[in-house]
């Protein structure tokens, strides 16, 4: 089973009348290895149940995501150039998610196809290449296709629709001065070495907004 489709049934119960924000920040070291970190923040979720229902404890027991994130772990560990994986669940601070380091492109595409993938993506000789470095430069592919596997795994109307409750925001992070990008989706921080873009996942996944950049230092 898609494994980002375990996340959002765990969900499901309070996914009703509000969304929640999934952040992903790849922070690069000089040699251009790194962090991986996706956290899915549901605060605003708990707050509207808690107005609705005068209270979410029955809410946060039913949100039980230990297997989901068991099932995560499973799919980056033994991935050749990924280590330190951390499974994030922090019910009191309303955050789940998932950490790892990745020791180049090759080691950082392998894990997130695992993760974006299914049971048979692990059968695949090579990862696809959604991330790729040159002498200058960091490109990201995030074309609709590439997310096939999420919508067609989700099976009907009622799942897909879901996707519209879940804000992406990424943020990638580098150890040099940006000289380009050439996608206005995104903005850059004020000392040049980050840049940021925000899109429903809705929106990423029917391919209506494309996060894909060419990043140029």
């Amino acid at each position: 089973m898609n494994n980002l489709r375990l996340l959002i049934l765990a969900f499901v119960a309070v996914f009703i009348a509000s969304s929640c924000t999934i952040e992903h920040t790849i922070d690069h070291n000089k040699d251009m290895s790194g962090t991986n970190t996706v956290i899915i923040d549901y605060g605003e979720v708990m707050e509207q149940m808690g107005g609705l229902m005068g209270d979410t404890e029955g809410a946060e027991k039913d949100l039980d995501v230990a297997d989901g994130l068991g099932d995560m772990e499973e799919s980056f560990a033994g991935v050749d150039g990924v280590d330190n994986i951390q499974m994030i669940n922090k019910p009191a601070e309303k955050r789940m998610g998932f950490a790892f380091d990745f020791k180049d492109t090759k080691a950082f595409n392998k894990a997130m196809s695992n993760y974006m993938g299914d049971e048979n993506s692990s059968k695949k000789k090579k990862a696809p290449k959604n991330y790729v470095q040159k002498k200058k430069a960091l490109i990201l592919n995030f074309a609709a296709q590439d997310l096939s596997s999420l919508t067609e795994s989700m099976g009907d109307p009622l799942m897909l629709s879901m996707l519209g409750m879940f804000d992406y925001e990424l943020t990638v992070k580098l150890p040099v001065s940006i000289k380009s990008i050439n996608n206005p989706l995104y903005t850059l921080s004020e000392d040049r070495k980050s840049l940021r873009a925000a899109v429903s996942l809705e929106e990423l996944s029917s391919g209506s907004e494309d996060l894909s950049v060419k990043i140029k230092w």
